[in-house]
Formats: structure tokens, sequence, C-alpha cells
């Protein structure tokens, strides 16, 4: 007994001391990284001594003296907080993970060399403006300059990972706009799901299974607006009339690649929203507009947003807001004159085509084509030879289907079985300026400058919602919005008629959706469509309307607002979804039959509860569990495990689709007998659904008393480093788990993946408010924001988590926004970058 309690406390010994040895080797390759705030630096390229002024949260402001010493400053301090975030970012986009991961992540290398954004982003910049090329490339000079500076110092992962940044190109930036765009898009994974349930359940039993959106939720743009688009007819929903085909298996192993990657990063499939809103100034207490914003993303570490501020000394011009790192710009902001927000317009942007094939031609709008080919070769860490496959690509998009096969890169000839081309379409491949249209926005002075900015841009698309210090207010959908054979969403198109061109052109500029100075004095956006009637079909994938509704209901309910009343609406956790699902529940226990006893007290719990998702009530993890069992009741016993994780991936779909049925009162779906098709009434389906949540919490709580049933106990915030799964690392690079409120249709967004419940029965969100920012267009020049995380990525660094408690409580920080600001004046540190020959 001696002999072993000594060797276990000589193991324990031995792993303390490993892990100590451990975090200092860490602290010591962290620590650093940690870069110059204060004093100067002398740099090459620059025209004129750059003043960057920290504040207490290392924002910060640049002063300089043109645009060209801008844009090189902002690299050079995206560099400096952020490098190892935007060095992955464009590996990603090229294909480029396996060089410093190794062999496991080489599908996914595979998948991006093929879908080629990488091959998109150099034909882009070929053809954008001089302007972007001269914007870029300042950019690029800063990035760089910083990466020269520092080959010696530079962030941890770097170490860990044992590899060097190359130099950024002008291209990369695009890449990262680009890659962002592709995360954003989902239309290619619904197009395949409903696919799978046509032919599963058939023409008719499948109407039942296709969300809508809801009659009763609110447009962008209302009937009696100042704006919209030319057309009086309403195309809201898919026109989905998918057969089976030969496409499926091609189709499938394009979507499990996609998911794979995205599994393995730990990236939701949830569709990414976001809130915008504006209020005019009759309806401001400043009289003046005000404006908010918070994109919902993907919660991560660091955060995908960096925030900053540029002033052009010369002229006065100043520009603050949040940027991407990795690209120039910023985002979302304002300047002297006008502010601005986006959220995702939810564009059907995608569709995956099935042409005919014969040896080295196929078909496309009854013409036929060579095929075009790249050989590929990807380097492998600690492999001696590198991957070699070759990728295919046609005048509609990349050949997707048989992915890492060889070809005939050089011999011509295609090695390859089968008559069929699985090929994807998307907004992306095709040309735009990105660069130009937000260089165009960040200056813009008016409306007419804001609308005409977005003439060059094309993806992602997006919902801009616009304020200006002369009291207008506006929102503009800026992106390519394809225009398909006869107006509508119609896989039939893109998979069966293999000489079908599915897209004719895109709607143009001018009859994109947009309004100025509604009637109504306020514009909210919330991924809900921009309006009723238009002569153009958008998409079937927009998010629920409960958001956009209560975001309404609270503008609605009073004339005057100020900042401070807009915090606690980017907070409020009122969920509008549970009121809708659970009054169909207390209807259905007023029936007849009534409810068990037993579960009477629970049913009062609920009829008690105000619907607001308070991390300290027991009723929202009652009526979280209740949403989970109803799907399982409805979906699962009829579709299987396989296909309902498919159902339920994006949570937006068997929401909205839920809410149509009990909207619906009967359907096929309520029948407790999974091989009866005969329509039955809700009720049965709900209070099985109500018990089996109440015996579920019991289950798992192991107890029946509700006062541990607390949502902060199910539903919990982790923001996750691409690193924090080593487990000697993950305590210092993730953030979290916490009790968070809130839901995935509740204004203050804290979505959770219904996959991730189902098995697991979790509700740890994975996307919610990526930033938050609200700004007062009066004289006072008046920013409040907070970020997720904090501006650095270096994990010890005082500045990598330092806001994410202000986030998580609802609180917000103030930015002094106003050109004439001292540079001096509430800063912290202050860096000069100095000229040098």
């Amino acid at each position: 007994m001696n002999f072993l309690l000594k060797n276990l406390i000589g193991i324990v010994i031995f792993l303390v001391a490993a892990a100590f040895t451990l975090f200092f080797l860490f602290s010591d390759l962290s620590e650093r990284s940690f870069y110059k705030t204060d004093g100067a630096i002398l740099l090459t390229s620059l025209e004129d001594t750059v003043s960057i002024a920290f504040d207490n949260y290392g924002v910060p402001s640049i002063n300089a003296s043109n645009e060209k010493d801008i844009y090189f400053a902002l690299g050079y301090i995206h560099a400096q907080d952020r490098l190892w975030q935007m060095d992955l970012t464009r590996r990603v986009a090229e294909g480029r993970l396996a060089e410093i991961l190794g062999k496991e992540v080489l599908d996914f290398d595979i998948l991006f060399r093929t879908i080629g954004i990488y091959k998109t982003c150099y034909q882009l910049y070929d053809s954008i403006s001089p302007k972007s090329k001269d914007i870029l490339e300042s950019y690029s000079l800063g990035i760089n300059s910083f990466i020269r500076s520092n080959l010696t110092n530079l962030p941890f992962e770097f170490d860990v990972l044992d590899y060097k940044p190359d130099p950024w190109k002008p291209e990369h930036s695009l890449m990262v706009i680009r890659l962002m765009a592709w995360d954003l898009n989902t239309s290619w994974y619904a197009d395949q799901l409903f696919t799978d349930l046509r032919n599963r359940f058939g023409e008719v039993l499948v109407k039942d299974l296709i969300p809508d959106y809801s009659p009763n939720g609110p447009f962008v743009i209302k009937e009696n607006g100042n704006g919209g688009v030319a057309g009086d007819t309403i195309n809201l929903s898919a026109d989905i009339r998918p057969k089976s085909g030969g496409y499926d298996n091609l189709s499938r192993e394009f979507v499990g690649k996609i998911l794979n990657y995205r599994n393995y990063f730990g990236l939701s499939m949830n569709a990414q929203g976001s809130n915008a809103w504006v209020i005019s100034s009759e309806r401001s207490d400043s009289r003046k507009p005000i404006l908010a914003n918070d994109p919902h993303l993907q919660l991560s570490v660091p955060s995908k947003w960096y925030e900053v501020k540029f002033t052009n000394t010369s002229n006065g011009n100043f520009v603050a807001g949040f940027s991407i790192p990795g690209a120039p710009g910023i985002v979302a902001g304002r300047n002297n004159c006008i502010a601005w927000g986006v959220t995702n317009l939810m564009n059907d942007d995608s569709d995956l085509l099935l042409l005919n094939k014969k040896s080295t031609s196929y078909i496309y709008d009854s013409t036929t084509y060579q095929l075009d080919s790249t050989l590929e070769e990807i380097n492998i860490k600690d492999e001696v030879d590198g991957h070699i496959f070759v990728t295919y690509s046609t005048v509609a998009g990349p050949v997707v289907s048989g992915l890492n096969r060889m070809g005939f890169a050089s011999e011509k000839k295609l090695i390859t079985g089968g008559d069929k081309l699985l090929v994807l379409q998307w907004t992306g491949f095709h040309k735009s300026d990105e660069i130009l249209s937000f260089h165009k926005l960040n200056f813009a002075k008016d409306w007419s400058q804001f609308r005409n900015s977005f003439r060059d841009y094309n993806a992602p698309a997006l919902n801009f919602v616009y304020a200006d210090t002369s009291g207008n207010i506006g929102y503009q959908v800026a992106g390519f919005i394809p225009i398909r054979n006869n107006n509508s969403q119609n896989t039939e198109q893109g998979f069966y008629n293999p000489s079908g061109k599915t897209w004719s052109s895109f709607i143009p500029f001018d009859n994109l959706p947009f309004v100025q100075n509604p009637d109504t004095g306020f514009i909210v956006t919330a991924n809900n469509p921009p309006l009723k009637n238009s002569g153009y079909y958008i998409s079937y994938l927009f998010e629920p309307h409960y958001r956009a509704e209560r975001i309404e209901e609270i503008i609605s309910s009073r004339v005057l607002f100020s900042p401070e009343e807009f915090e606690l609406l980017q907070n409020d956790v009122y969920s509008h979804q549970a009121q809708e699902f659970l009054s169909y529940l207390f209807e259905a226990a007023n029936d007849s039959i009534g409810i068990e006893p037993e579960y009477s007290e629970y049913l009062s719990l609920l009829k008690n509860w105000n619907y607001q998702m308070l991390p300290s009530l027991p009723q929202p993890t009652i009526f979280a569990t209740f949403e989970l069992m109803l799907y399982k009741n409805i979906y699962l016993i009829r579709f299987g495990d396989e296909l309902f994780r498919d159902y339920v991936l994006i949570k937006n779909i068997p929401v909205r689709n839920t809410s149509k049925l009990l909207r619906g009162k009967k359907s096929w779906l309520f029948n407790l007998d999974p091989l009866s098709v005969i329509p039955v009434p809700s009720n049965e389906i709900l209070k099985l659904s109500f018990y089996e949540a109440i015996d579920k919490l019991i289950e798992v709580s192991g107890t029946p008393n509700y006062d541990n049933w607390t949502w902060a106990e199910y539903h919990k915030v982790i923001l996750k480093h691409p690193l924090g799964s080593v487990p000697a690392l993950e305590n210092v690079l993730n953030i979290g788990p916490f009790g968070a409120g809130g839901s995935g249709t509740t204004v203050l967004s804290s979505e959770y993946q219904f996959s991730n419940s189902s098995s697991d029965f979790n509700f740890i969100a994975t996307i919610g408010s990526s930033m938050r920012m609200i700004t007062d267009l009066n004289d006072n020049f008046k920013m409040i924001t907070v970020n997720s995380t904090g501006q650095s990525g270096q994990p010890l660094h005082p500045h990598y988590r330092d806001q994410f408690r202000l986030w998580l409580f609802g609180e917000y920080k103030e930015l002094n926004i106003s050109a004439e600001t001292n540079i001096t004046s509430g800063a912290s540190s202050i860096l000069k970058l100095i000229p040098t020959d």
C-alpha cells in the first residue's frame, strides 16, 4: 500500500511539475509577443509620421496626414494584435492548412482548392479599380512591415506550430472577405436537405416540411415606405420541386466535406444573422438619429471584429467602428457625417448544377464547352511528398463532384467516372470590388454617396441601415442576387435540366430594396425579408420573425429613445417564440382531456412566466426542453437519427416550420403513429412533449425541484480558440463556460445547436452578438460599443478578454470619436510610426 501510495504521489508531483513547466513556457512564448503601444518605431514605406493612441481597452486611434499612411497603419496594427488569426484565415481560403496542421486536415485543403476561392481572388485583383489596388498595397505593406520587424517574437501559435508567416499579399485580403461570404452561405446545405426530404416523403407530404416566413412577421420596408423595387408579386418562399436523380451521391459527398470542415473548427451551421435598427430625429431624445447594430456570428476567441478609429489629419475626416482583421476599412461604424450598420440578407446565393459530361467536355446552356483543369499540389507537415491532384472548372463554377481525383491537367485526359458533373454556382465567383465599396462607404457624406458606394459590391449580400447628421435615415440592400430562370428558386432546373442555365443575371442595383425616411420614423432589419411585394425572388432562408417583431414592438411603444435605452433593447431576452409555442400548449391543456395532474404545477409555472429568457429562471429551461422534445416527436420518429440531425442543423428550419405547422392546427406530422400520414390536431403531441420535457429535466437534474433548473445551469457561453481543444491550453485559450440568458430568437441572440441538445442535452451557445454598437448622430459624436472578447489575440495579454464581462452582462464602454479630439485625450499610450529610408 505504501509503495502504491508513493508511486501515486510521485505521479501527481510529476504531473503538477509538467503542468507548471508547460504554463511557464506558454507564458514566456505569449508575453514576449506583447508589442509596443508607446514610444516610436522607425519604418519604411511611410510618407509621414503616424500617431496611434490606444485607449484603456487597447482600441487604437490612427492619426495620419494621408490615406496611404492610414491604410499602412491599419495593416500594421491589425498584424500586431491579430496576425495568427489573419494567417489562419488566408490558409483556409488558400487550402494550405496541412502545411501547419498535418495530414488530418488534408481533406479541408482539397475542398477549398476545389472550390477555388484563392483562384477567384487572384482574378479579382486583376479586375478591381486602381484605387482598390493602392489601398490593398498600402495595407499589405503595413502587415509585412510588422512581420519583418517581429520575426523573432511572433505570436505564440507560430512557435507552437513551428512555422513563420509568409509575406501578406493584396490578394489575401480579398480572400478574407470572400471566405467570410462563404461562411455566411448556407443555401447549398438547405437545397440538399429539402431534396432529401422530397425524395423521402414525396411531393405532397414534403409541403409540411418546408418552412415559410410567418404571414404576421414584419418586413423591413413597409407598404407605405419611400423606396422598394419594381414588381408586385410575392416570392418569399422557394418553389422547391426536387425529384430523385443521379445527383444525390455527388452532392451529398460535397456537403459532407463542408460539414466535416465546419465541425473540425467548431463552426456552427446555424444561420448567422444580426440586428440593426435606426430611429429618426423625431424619435430621438437628442433630436438626431440613433443607430444600433449587433451582428450575430460564430462566438470565438479572438473576436471576428477589431475596433479602430482612423483620422485623416489633413482634412479632419475620421472613421470609427469595427473592422475585420485581414481587410482594410470599417464594416460597421460612422464618420463625421453618417453612420451605418449591417445584417446578413440571408441571400439564396448558390446552387448546385448537374451537367452532362463527355470525356473532357460538358454542356451548359445548350452549348458544349471544354473543361478547364488546374494541377494542384498540397504540401503536408512532416511529409516528404505533397498531395497532387487536379481541379476542374466550368463557365458556371467549379466542379465539386469527385473531390480528390487526378486528371488531365497535363495529358488532357479526364480520369473520372460517370457522365455527370456537379458544379457549384455561387455569387462569390463573380467579379466585384468590395474594397472600393467600403472605401467609398467609409468616407461617404450623404445618402446619395452612401447608396452609390454599393454599386461595386457583391458578397456577402448584406442589409445596410443608415443615418446622417442632417437627420435622415435609410436602408439599402447590397450584393449580387441571382435572377433564376422563371424568376424563382427551382432546384429541378439546377439538378435535372443539364442544359439549363439557372442564372440569367443579377438584380440590377437600382432595383435592389431600399427606403429613405419612412413614415414610421424607424427601420428594423433582423434577417427578415426586405419587403413583401417584390418582382424578384431573394431567398427562402430568412430567419424567424421573432427578433424583428420584438424590436418593432418596443420602438413602436413610445415616441422618444436614448442610446442608453437601446442598450437595454440590444440585451432584451423576451421570447415571442416561447409566447407563441406555449399558447398552443396552454390551449391543448384546456381540451376535454386536460393535463395529467402530476404535471399541473409545472404548467402553472409556465403560465405565470413573463417569457423572459433570464439566466436565473427555470422557465426558459423548461421551454427549451419542451421545444426539443416537440421536434423529436414531430420529426425524429419519422426521419431517423441521421435525417433528424440534418433537419435541425440549421436551427431556423425546425423553428419556422414548427411555427407554420402549429398555425395550421392539423398535420400528418402531429400523428403519434409514425406510420400514419393522416392529419390530426396538435393537442396530443404538445402535451406528450411537455410531459417528456419535465421527465427529462427531473432525470438530468436528479430532482423534481424546478429551482435547480435555472437557464444558466444549462445554457452557457463558451468562446473557443482554434487551438483550444488542446487539454493543457483550453483553460488559457478559451473563455467560459458562463451561464447566459437569451436564445436564438430573442433580441439578445444566444443560439444553441439542436443537434447537440438532442444528443448531449446541452444548450451551449454557438452563435451570438459578436459585437454591439450604438451611435447617436448628435454633435457630441457619442458612440458606445463592446466587443465579445478584446482587441488582442495574445492569450495572456490584458486586452485578450477584458471586454468579455462587459459583453456578458450587457454593459458598454464609450468611445469619443470627434475628429477634434486631441490625440492625447483619454489615451493610455501613444505609439508613433516614423518614416525612415
